[in-house]
């Protein structure tokens, strides 16, 4: 018997049964709060704005993916809204912007270890480093501390 109710029972009893002053009076329980999600501030239209705004935008998202063949007038319109006739051009004339915005000169050579540091500094300013490459010469050590 006392094995099925310790087992069967409520564990958090003597949580439930702690008196007020063991828990602090925290005074009178709050108000149910209302079951319509609205939040208790104040909603500018700025706000609201923005919100259409993005619906939108995953609308079209959701609506591209659930026809993810594109007409070709759809293609070509959007083509002429960049200035080119073909895809391929498209590719080309982003290929060119991503190497107009790369700094001139080769870009500096790192050795293995990543310690020593070698040729033009300032070419690597334009590419992402990331934790890998800056604790590698932790990763090639030859020796045991």
């Amino acid at each position: 018997m006392r094995l099925s109710s310790s087992v069967l029972g409520n564990l958090n009893k003597r949580h439930w049964n702690r008196r007020v002053w063991e828990v602090g009076y925290k005074g009178p329980l709050m108000p149910q709060q209302k079951a319509t999600g609205r939040p208790d501030y104040a909603i500018s239209g700025n706000q609201v704005a923005l919100t259409r705004e993005r619906f939108a935008r995953e609308f079209g998202v959701m609506k591209m993916l659930a026809q993810p063949y594109i007409e070709e007038s759809a293609e070509r319109r959007y083509l002429e809204s960049k200035g080119v006739q073909t895809l391929h051009e498209l590719r080309e004339m982003e290929q060119q912007k991503i190497k107009d915005q790369a700094m001139p000169s080769k870009p500096k050579s790192m050795s293995p270890s990543g310690l020593k540091r070698r040729g033009n500094v300032g070419t690597l300013l334009h590419t992402h480093r990331t934790i890998e490459d800056s604790l590698g010469y932790l990763a090639n050590r030859n020796r045991w501390d």
